[in-house]
């Protein structure tokens, strides 16, 4: 069936299929996908960020639905959560624990919190023995990590400059009139809705060796130079009886917008506590501080590591 003759007399000609033809080679310069910029929107602020649909396009020229995608130096995390969006499984390993919480959160949000608890984590602390050897091997990595617990958004490159010396994160809340901040989110009050809505930050602090009274003291200074609503002191060991008393003679601060209610100026937090959950931030609910991944459509659960 693959001579034909269009009519009698003519030339006998090969019938050809073009999904059967060789085509054109596939070259190694691809301009139809731009650069990640500072306005695109799946920026995560990741420094070699890649953009999803470059991966995407490796994926499926190189593997097939339900392969194995292995990235041992994922970074931000583009090439898990393309594997992700293609059914594919993946291993994911990087050095960093400020990139692996950027791939869980990342995750979460593409995929929904369902996703949590469909991969294994290796390589964190899980307890307060590893959270201590941590803390000996690299200050700078329990640093990121100790954030990670409670939310906190590390500084960037340069902000620890300066004034800012001694702070290694934050965290914010919106704070303004109540009445200012419901009329916002109403469609039937629109006089209100170009109100501007006032944000206040907390400083958060980590040490990993022996602390005293004095690292009170000193991040209460450190809260009152950032004019920051308050601080947070996340600690290894055990604070002593003074350090508490130091943190309750700094007193509180009150939120309008959250009840009136009254927090701690400063609150110290220890790492066994953030990790069996007995122990948290006590403030007005956080923004995320962090740039959000696109929600991506729901698809099969994954079962590899990260």
């Amino acid at each position: 069936g693959l001579v034909v003759q269009t009519r009698p007399g003519a030339v006998p000609q090969l019938k050809r299929y073009l999904d059967e033809q060789r085509g054109i080679a596939l070259g190694d310069v691809w301009t139809d996908i731009p650069p990640i910029n500072s306005q695109a929107k799946e920026r995560l602020g990741y420094p070699t960020q890649k953009p999803v649909t470059l991966i995407e396009r490796i994926l499926r020229l190189s593997s097939n639905p339900g392969d194995v995608v292995l990235d041992p130096f994922c970074g931000c995390g583009t090439t898990i959560h393309a594997a992700q969006k293609l059914g594919r499984q993946w291993i994911g390993i990087d050095v960093t624990y400020l990139a692996i919480n950027l791939i869980k959160r990342r995750l979460e949000d593409a995929f929904g919190v369902e996703i949590n608890g469909t991969y294994l984590e290796k390589g964190q602390p899980t307890d307060f023995e590893s959270a201590k050897r941590l803390a000996q091997l690299d200050k700078f990595q329990f640093q990121h990590w100790a954030l990670s617990l409670i939310d906190a958004r590390p500084l960037k490159e340069g902000e620890g400059k300066g004034a800012d010396r001694g702070v290694d994160g934050l965290l914010y809340y919106y704070e303004t009139e109540r009445k200012n901040f419901l009329n916002r989110v109403r469609e039937d009050a629109p006089a209100m809705r170009t109100e501007p809505v006032h944000r206040e930050k907390i400083i958060v602090q980590v040490k990993g060796g022996g602390v005293n009274r004095s690292d009170v003291a000193t991040l209460l200074g450190d809260v009152e130079n950032q004019k920051a609503a308050a601080g947070v002191l996340i600690i290894l060991e055990k604070p002593s009886k003074q350090m508490r008393a130091e943190a309750a003679d700094a007193g509180s601060y009150s939120s309008k917008l959250w009840h009136d209610k009254d927090y701690p100026r400063i609150q110290i937090l220890t790492i066994e506590g953030l990790l069996n959950g007995t122990e948290r931030v006590d403030a007005p609910p956080q923004i995320n501080p962090f740039a959000m991944a696109a929600r991506e459509p729901v698809r099969e659960k994954q079962t590899e590591m990260l």
